[in-house]
């Protein structure tokens, strides 16, 4: 009888020293400076979800404690921004299986490039004569993103760009009898002579963009341009004075394609665009397309 109260009364005491001892605990998750911390509780069990983290807003973290199966853990990592946002942007993350669409600005860019000739047109000796060319711009003065969990994005956008022309080899534009633009020897009483033609233009992109790893992207699309201006001019010395001559109504192109493509890293990106469309209008003036490299912020 003394041993069968014995046997029971260490039972008895078993969970309570289990209960008291000390119990390890396993660190799951450190979150710096976590942005909104939301616990909800429902039937199957509690989840508590982090977006935002030090350094990270489009961070994700969620936890969940089931009542049934135990615990279990599902971490999302939110895809990061492709581009500088405006003020109004949408900041929540891509929730799983479906997109995420926002407005935002990006990609402002510098590049260079040459000028390519496609005929002569009787404008003159164009390989001779075509120089370099220079644009700046910005790709998205507003732009419309898809943007899905796999780092997948499309957008469409609206932007503007200006693009300058130089002639070289001691030849100028000037504007023959038939209102068309042609590129001939300058006159050799000029000095410090210099001609290049300037095209303005409204862009409207279309781009693909795809995450490679991390901050590494790619892009690729095509652009639309409806070109609005566009105007030759000759600064040259004559004796003593200085002369700046403008010549415009040069029939451009008013609407013309491009294509473009660019890697980069967070917000900043190289680029390489192509232009198969002559600049002017055919039997309007030299024939001329252009190529162009670039760096791209905002990208």
């Amino acid at each position: 009888m003394k041993n069968s109260l014995l046997v029971l009364a260490a039972m008895a005491i078993a969970p309570l020293a289990a209960m008291a001892a000390p119990s390890t605990t396993d660190t799951v998750k450190v979150v710096k400076n976590p942005g909104n911390v939301i616990i909800t509780e429902d039937s199957t069990g509690m989840k508590l979800t982090i977006e935002g983290s030090d350094g990270n807003p489009q961070y994700r973290y969620v936890y969940r404690s089931d009542r049934n199966d135990g615990v279990r853990e599902h971490t999302t990592q939110a895809e990061g921004d492709f581009a500088l946002r405006l003020p109004f942007t949408k900041t929540d993350t891509v929730k799983r299986g479906r997109v995420r669409w926002d407005m935002f600005f990006g990609g402002v860019y510098v590049g260079w490039g040459h000028a390519i000739a496609r005929g002569d047109n009787a404008a003159g000796d164009l390989d001779r004569a075509l120089g370099h060319q220079s644009e700046i711009g910005v790709l998205n003065l507003i732009g419309l993103e898809m943007r899905t969990r796999c780092g997948f994005g499309m957008s469409l956008g609206f932007g503007f760009e200006a693009r300058h022309f130089n002639l070289h080899n001691g030849t100028c534009f000037v504007k023959g009898d038939d209102g068309y633009l042609r590129i001939t020897d300058k006159n050799e009483a000029w000095n410090k002579a210099k001609s290049s033609l300037t095209v303005t233009s409204l862009q409207f992109p279309l781009l693909l963009r795809q995450r490679v790893y991390r901050e590494l992207k790619v892009m690729a699309g095509g652009v639309m341009d409806l070109n609005l201006w566009a105007t030759a001019k000759n600064s040259y010395t004559q004796g003593d004075v200085d002369y700046n001559e403008a010549i415009k109504k040069i029939h451009q192109r008013r609407v013309t394609f491009d294509v473009i493509a660019g890697i980069g890293v967070g917000d900043f990106g190289v680029y390489f665009r192509y232009r198969p469309q002559n600049v002017l209008k055919d039997g309007c003036g030299p024939q001329f397309r252009n190529w162009s490299l670039g760096i791209m912020l905002a990208f």
